[in-house]
């Protein structure tokens, strides 16, 4: 892989994308293939998204109490995360709040 990757003449993969550093990634979207580097987070901005994960944690806390019989979804919320979207052309998001049903220990 060419080493700088925001120039590269060709879409990402999900495999090269995952070749990558961890940090390395932790900079980055990729949007169509394209890679992107991330705006920078600034105090209002983390503060925005700190108020967001509380209200969707607060939202799926009351999901799991309010579901009729049986053992409630588990359902876990989660900022930072690489949420890939599709992987043709690859498509990786971090958004700054994500609900999703839990995962197992060797999932995600």
């Amino acid at each position: 892989m060419t080493t700088n990757w925001l120039e590269r003449p060709n879409p990402l993969s999900l495999d090269e994308y995952l070749a990558l550093a961890e940090d390395a990634r932790a900079e980055i979207e990729v949007v169509d293939g394209i890679v992107t580097l991330r705006e920078r987070r600034d105090r209002a901005h983390q503060k925005t998204a700190f108020r967001l994960a509380e209200a969707v944690e607060a939202a799926a806390a009351k999901f799991r109490r309010d579901h009729g019989g049986g053992e409630p979804p588990c359902v876990e919320v989660n900022t930072e995360v690489e949420l890939v979207l599709w992987e043709v052309p690859l498509t990786v998001r971090k958004p700054d709040a994500v609900a999703h049903r839990c995962l197992g220990p060797y999932e995600g």
